[in-house]
């Protein structure tokens, strides 16, 4: 199975962690959306998304990247890590 998994980690890096980990777990390639990735998502058959939970939304950056994909008849999961715990109890 082809496995790529895109993030957008601020603050501590606590969602890079959870990337990677997951991408050593599931052989994936890994994305930062940071980068302005170009990708062919024709090709995987499964796509995760993660970020940092601010304001009770995932990272605007990650919600516009995912809005300008092809996602329709792929697998795809998100998740997502707690940010900024002197915010209060968005997660």
């Amino acid at each position: 199975m082809k496995t790529i998994i895109f993030y957008r980690s601020s603050y501590r890096g606590n969602t890079l962690k959870i990337a990677e980990s997951m991408a050593d777990a599931l052989f994936a390639e890994l994305v930062s959306i940071d980068s302005n990735p170009s990708i062919d998502l024709s090709d995987y058959d499964l796509i995760g998304f993660g970020s940092a939970i601010n304001f009770a939304a995932h990272d605007i950056r990650l919600q516009r990247f995912v809005s300008s994909q092809n996602l329709k008849g792929k697998n795809v999961f998100i998740f997502s890590t707690r940010c900024r715990p002197f915010l209060g109890a968005y997660h």
